[in-house]
C-alpha cells in the first residue's frame, strides 16, 4: 500500500494509508465535533484534498497518531499552500525482477510440501498401492 508523507514545520509524518485509516473512537469524535463529518463522510471525501476540513483532518490524524496533543484551532492558522506542498504520496516499491521471475516460475508452487498426485488425481498418500 502506498505511503503518505506530510512535512510540517520541518517535521515529517509518515504513514501507510491503511494505518492512517485506523481511527480510534476518540479521534472519530474529535473529527465529528470539529468538522461535523463522520468517518464515513470523511472517507468518501478524502480525495478532495482542497477541502479545508479534509486538510485539517489529515493533519490531525498524522499528528495525533504520532502521539502529539493536537489543538484544532492552531491548525486553522497554517497556510493552505504550506500544507498542500507538505503532502507526498510515495508509491509501493516495484518488486525486483528476480521476485517477478520467481512468481512466474512453473516450479514456484512445488515448494508447498503437499504430496503430488499420481495419474488418478488422488494425493500420493491416498493413491492405491501399485505392486
Amino acid at each position: 500500500m502506498p505511503t503518505l508523507k506530510l512535512t510540517l514545520d520541518g517535521k515529517v509524518y509518515e504513514s501507510d494509508i491503511a494505518d492512517l485509516m485506523k481511527v480510534t473512537i476518540r479521534q472519530a469524535k474529535a473529527i465529528k465535533s470539529n468538522t461535523g463529518m463522520t468517518i464515513v463522510e470523511w472517507g468518501s471525501r478524502m480525495d478532495n484534498i482542497g477541502d479545508p476540513d479534509i486538510l485539517t483532518i489529515m493533519m490531525y490524524l498524522f499528528r495525533s497518531q504520532a502521539g502529539e496533543k493536537v489543538d484544532w484551532s492552531e491548525m486553522d492558522d497554517l497556510p493552505v499552500e504550506t500544507i498542500l506542498r507538505g503532502f507526498e504520496l510515495v508509491p509501493d516499491p516495484e518488486p525486483s525482477s528476480d521476485a517477478t521471475l520467481d512468481a512466474l516460475s512453473p516450479t514456484s508452487d512445488l515448494d508447498s510440501g503437499d504430496p503430488l498426485p499420481d495419474d488418478s488425481g488422488a494425493p500420493a498418500e491416498l493413491a492405491p498401492a501399485v505392486g
